[in-house]
């Protein structure tokens, strides 16, 4: 019983060594396909914390349309290169997408850059390389949503005259 208990023990302790040994380059990976199939599947949420913090509130706005007027068909990966600091990265993904308003399938080739947060990457950048830029183009406000302080102030200069 206790061969099997120190044999259990030895097996714990390399499998943490294992996990705390993981290269750069698998650590960068599964941060790209993290980051694209959780935003495929519209988990915004889950996304956003793959994606460094002075760039999030830019990227949730670039990616506001998606489940909501875009639908993402297929996200594929065609490269992801680590640069030889271990601290920045590139990645290139082609995305397969329709518009709701049009039914037709399009597809748009991304670059984004990555960075090193401590044992992670997180998303610095991102932008269209080719194809159509719409997947990423923030939407437009609808009617009424950016002029409403507008209106409240007219509001008040009409009650104040």
């Amino acid at each position: 019983m206790r061969a099997l208990s120190a044999l259990l023990a030895a097996l714990g302790l390399s499998a943490g060594c294992i996990i705390h040994n993981i290269a750069p380059s698998e650590r960068l990976r599964d941060a790209v396909v993290g980051l694209n199939d959780e935003a495929r599947w519209t988990r915004m949420d889950l996304a956003s914390v793959r994606v460094a913090p002075s760039y999030r509130d830019e990227w949730m706005r670039t990616h506001r349309a998606w489940g909501r007027d875009i639908q993402i068909g297929d996200v594929e990966l065609l490269d992801v290169t680590l640069a030889g600091d271990n601290e920045t990265a590139v990645s290139v993904v082609a995305v397969s997408w329709y518009s709701y308003d049009t039914m037709m399938l399009t597809r748009t080739v991304l670059r984004q850059e990555w960075t090193s947060a401590g044992r992670d990457f997180v998303l610095a950048s991102e932008e269209v390389v080719e194809g159509d830029p719409r997947l990423i183009t923030p939407p437009e406000p609808a009617a009424g949503e950016d002029d409403e302080p507008e209106r409240e102030l007219t509001a008040s200069a009409a009650t104040s005259t």
